[in-house]
């Protein structure tokens, strides 16, 4: 009888949901609210609401029992209101775990409204406001959730993700500061041998939910290294690590955090963060879980990817994979979908190039796709030279010594000389070791490898151990009295005698070598308004006459010397060449090559080479007709893309990219025009963040002034701009730099014509077409100039059109 009973009821019984509710313990007056509306839904007993304070165990939260009660849950909802970043940890959990997730925000604090509207990260996703207990009640009664489990809000999003390649490496959330231990931090992730992800919000300051959900499930392991509580933007960008790594603890990978001290850790994930009170200590803990991390991806690398092989069977639309924005993260796949322009070409063909672009010019594309097609042919040679900032810092500090003008100029030569030098004889040794045991060595090579090996403190470590000893070798030469005195000596701390012999072994060496490529690039990392312009523009342009002067000397043959068909490249930012060039002596001496992409073609280009390569699609034009709407808008799908961004290949992928994920979460077949809206408008919050940090080297609060421009006509006058300058406490005075620095950074257009205006993507335009603007204003006596507003930054600054 007893069985029998039990069986009716079981079959007649209804599960009852279970929800689990995650908010923050302060303010007081949203856990009042929030614990009121549980008692509230509780009561009516078709749900059963369970909290944070339910999981407590012998009187301590701990993860383990946190994770146990979301995995138990039908429905997880969170307050997002104060950004806690328990709470916003236990989200990334659920999402991991496909959880249906109702969010709630408190609307009466307009304060935790602005600051979750910079965060940024949750704003497209759907939420609930309210005030008080009653309207929670009131909202979760009408929207029931919890008779909605199945249909998951995050569960197009993860499975768009999953759709994506998997490389099983490391996603590194990078310090949103350069900070000591950040440095250090930075230098172990650089070494790493596996495939990497790198999220520096100094690169993109504004990324997807999708984005970081598609690389969590990629990835092997995340690292995220946490700010401390008295750092600068410390909550938002602490509140963003929180997140992700509860979504790859969800999704079972490896994880470590690590923080700087003072940090106060959230209870969830107490047990599961380091805190470092010195840069050392943090470099300790990351290199032990990075030797471990290593060790493991060589293990499962073939499981990785044959991952990798099943997730691309996916439907097609969703297996799309256009690359990453940021040329660092893709570097392994660039070969595949690179776009050759003419400046390329030239600089393949070229003894010595200066390529001269913006950020997101396509500069580390560049490198990284010359550096890998010149390693292809065994019958080349490249050198790579990245200094970090922290290396460049030094070298400014160099400068600083009291000498004539000629010394000072001897010993920046011979300091490049020799860096330039060792470094090439570094890299080529170690491709003669790592040459097979049965490829003989030519007697030079030998020779070299016997030098190398002999004078080993001065050639053989790495550039920036190399850099910190030869700086510190120049401190002897502040007490030398006479200029010629000045000069011996530093000959003799650089080691000028070990530059002439390397010269002659890299040429008996490498004299038979189709091509020797010196890349030299990250010369922009140091450059912001606290250093001294004059300084680093003397640094820099001290190097363009070295690389100069090194092709030159290379190309001698005498008895003693042998030719060497060597192609030194240098890549620099267009805004620090245009200091540069202020500054320089000869500037008719210098020449280079802008990297420009005036040509909408080959900026479609970009997009139709990389989708075509996802999908093995043989005709690359075809990318359109198949993959995306028509029109959007009335315009011309192609046409609104490119009007809609940045002529930068950064840009335009960044916005086809998240229109692709948006069609996906939508299950849409191909991009449609509401995608492609959608998407611009998320784009445009990212072009005013990366405007913001391009302009980082002027001391004006650029962000503040962008912001006064919020809800005005897309043309704007003298008149208008002078009166937002106004709101910022800017003096009449300075309303002609501020206005040309808004042109400068393409914020703003000229009026060089009747309703003609044009925007300073090439700075050699820019006297031009201040001067039209400027005849133009005069013929028209209105006693004011027009601007334009770029159409990229009109969306999120809510521009009247």
């Amino acid at each position: 009888m007893m069985k029998a009973k039990t069986r009716e009821v079981s079959i007649t019984m209804k599960k009852t949901p279970i929800c689990f509710v995650a908010y923050p313990a302060l303010p007081v007056s949203i856990a009042e609210s929030i614990e009121g509306s549980i008692e509230g839904i509780n009561e009516d007993g078709e749900v059963v609401l369970r909290s944070w304070k339910d999981a407590n165990t012998g009187g301590r939260l701990i993860i383990a029992s946190i994770c146990k009660e979301i995995e138990n849950a039908d429905l997880f909802i969170a307050d997002i209101t104060t950004l806690n970043h328990n709470v916003l940890f236990e989200l990334g959990f659920a999402i991991a775990l496909n959880k249906r997730i109702w969010l709630l925000l408190n609307n009466t604090n307009e304060e935790l409204i602005s600051e979750f509207r910079k965060f940024q990260l949750l704003t497209t996703v759907g939420y609930t406001p309210y005030s008080n207990s009653y309207v929670i009640q009131d909202a979760f009664f009408s929207e029931s959730p919890h008779l909605d489990i199945e249909n998951s809000l995050f569960s197009d999003v993860l499975e768009s993700a999953r759709s994506s390649h998997n490389h099983g490496g490391l996603l590194y959330l990078k310090s949103s500061l350069e900070t000591e231990a950040s440095v250090k931090l930075n230098r172990v992730v650089e070494r790493v041998q596996i495939h990497k992800m790198v999220d520096d919000p100094q690169e993109v300051p504004v990324r997807s939910i999708s984005w970081y959900v598609n690389s969590v499930v990629s990835s092997q392991a995340v690292l995220a290294h946490f700010l401390s509580n008295s750092h600068r933007g410390a909550k938002l960008h602490n509140a963003k690590n929180s997140f992700v790594c509860g979504l790859a603890l969800g999704l079972g990978k490896d994880i470590l955090m690590v923080a700087h001290d003072p940090y106060t850790s959230p209870i969830d994930y107490r047990d599961l963060l380091y805190s470092h009170s010195t840069a050392a200590q943090c470099e300790s803990q990351a290199s032990n879980w990075i030797t471990n991390l290593e060790t493991k991806y060589r293990i499962g690398i073939s499981e990785s990817r044959a991952y990798g092989e099943s997730l691309r069977k996916c439907e097609e639309l969703r297996s799309i994979s256009i690359g990453d924005p940021v040329a660092e993260n893709e570097a392994d796949d660039l070969l595949g979908y690179f776009v050759r322009t003419g400046v390329y070409e030239q600089a393949l063909r070229t003894r010595r190039s200066i390529l001269v672009g913006r950020r997101g010019a396509g500069k580390t594309a560049f490198l990284y796709h010359m550096a890998n097609e010149m390693r292809r042919d065994k019958r080349n040679h490249v050198c790579v030279i990245k200094p970090v900032s922290y290396e460049l810092d030094g070298l400014l500090r160099m400068l600083n010594i009291e000498m004539p003008f000629s010394e000072k100029g001897f010993m920046i030569e011979s300091f490049w000389k020799y860096l330039i030098y060792s470094e090439l004889a570094r890299t080529y040794c170690e491709v003669l070791k790592d040459r097979s045991p049965y490829s003989q060595r030519t007697e030079e090579e030998a020779e070299l490898l016997d030098y190398c090996y002999a004078n080993a403190e001065l050639i053989t470590p790495e550039f920036s151990i190399r850099l910190e000893n030869a700086l510190n070798n120049l401190h002897p030469v502040r007490s030398e009295t006479s200029a010629g005195a000045k000069r011996l000596r530093i000959s003799e701390l650089l080691h000028k005698g070990i530059v002439g012999k390397l010269r002659l072994l890299l040429g008996a060496s490498l004299r038979d070598k189709n091509s020797v490529a010196v890349i030299i690039d990250n010369l922009d990392k140091n450059w912001d308004s606290s250093k001294d312009l004059d300084l680093l523009s003397e640094l820099l342009f001290s190097l363009l006459g070295v690389t100069r002067r090194i092709a030159s000397d290379f190309a001698k043959e005498d008895q003693r010397k042998k030719p060497v068909n060597i192609n030194l490249t240098l890549f620099i930012r267009s805004d620090i060449f245009h200091e540069v060039l202020k500054r320089a002596r000869e500037r008719d001496k210098i020449s280079y090559s802008r990297m420009l992409w005036n040509d909408s073609s080959l900026l479609l280009n970009v997009i139709e080479e990389r989708i075509s390569h996802s999908t093995n699609l043989a005709d690359p034009s075809k990318v359109w007709s198949k993959y995306f709407c028509e029109n959007v808008n009335g315009e011309p799908v192609k046409e609104y893309i490119i009007r809609s961004t940045l002529p930068r290949p950064r840009d335009v992928i960044w916005l086809v990219r998240e229109a692709l994920l948006q069609a996906s979460n939508r299950k849409h077949s191909v991009v449609s025009a509401e995608d492609l809206v959608d998407s611009q408008s998320r784009y445009s919050k990212y072009a005013i963040e990366s405007l913001i940090a391009e302009g980082f080297t002027t001391t004006l609060e650029l962000e503040e002034l962008l912001y006064e421009f919020i809800g005005s006509k897309k043309i704007v006058n003298t008149r208008s701009i002078s009166r937002i300058l106004d709101e910022c406490n800017i003096g009449s005075s300075r309303y002609d730099e501020i206005i040309t620095l808004l042109c400068n950074l393409t914020f703003l257009g000229r009026e060089v014509s009747k309703d003609r205006f044009e925007f300073q993507y090439d700075d050699d335009q820019w006297i031009k077409f201040e001067q039209m603007a400027r005849r133009y204003e005069k013929a028209t006596r209105r006693g004011y100039a027009r601007y334009l507003i770029n159409r990229p930054f009109r969306s999120y600054l809510e521009i009247n059109e």
